[in-house]
């Protein structure tokens, strides 16, 4: 079995990663043994699992528990998926903290995936609304325009194509007139009237 020293070097060795690492890089940085790992593995210190590099074979690869499972969530899990018997009493193994890990690691990766989902859906949400935003605050410039030359005297009738020296003398004193998203809304109209 893997000693105590052992142990804590591969655990120091981890913790400096602070990510995974494949077995070559943990024995190099660790100076145990393939044997030491699986020890450490079978006691539930440490969490194996094969993955993937590119094109390349399956490599093991290990990671430290999130946290030390409650031994009842353990054995609650182990009841439920039929691992053990309910009226099973004696103490939880490793491989029941291993089946655990295993699949609270997978529910962890799941509930991440679903925050990035509502995150994306949540910033398409808005990216639509801003975009209905502009065009309304587009289509109702001609709105605008007819509310400025109002208020100078002007006379414009209710439809039709505006002069383009009142366009000229509006964008003059108003500058590019174009929609800011933290000054305008949907609903702000600005008295606008309905697209022509």
């Amino acid at each position: 079995m893997c000693d105590e020293a052992t142990q804590a070097a591969v655990i120091r060795a981890l913790e400096e990663s602070g990510t995974p690492l494949r077995s070559t890089a943990l024995l190099r940085a660790a100076g145990c043994t393939a044997r030491d790992l699986l020890a450490m593995e079978y006691k539930g210190a440490l969490l194996g699992s094969l993955e993937r590099d590119g094109a390349g074979p399956p490599v093991r690869v290990y990671r430290l528990p999130s946290r030390a499972p409650d031994p009842a969530d353990v054995r609650a899990y182990t009841v439920a998926t039929g691992l053990v018997s309910a009226d099973d009493d004696s103490p939880v193994t490793p491989p029941e903290y291993r089946a655990y890990e295993s699949w609270k690691a997978g529910q962890d990766r799941l509930a991440e995936i679903e925050q990035t989902q509502e995150r994306n859906r949540q910033a398409l949400y808005k990216r639509l609304a801003e975009d209905n935003a502009r065009s309304f605050w587009d289509a109702n410039r001609p709105g605008r325009i007819r509310k400025w030359a109002r208020a100078q005297g002007y006379f414009v009738g209710e439809r039709g194509r505006l002069p383009q020296w009142l366009v000229d003398a509006y964008d003059q004193e108003h500058g590019a007139d174009e929609y800011r998203p933290q000054d305008h809304g949907p609903s702000d109209t600005d008295g606008g009237q309905a697209p022509d």
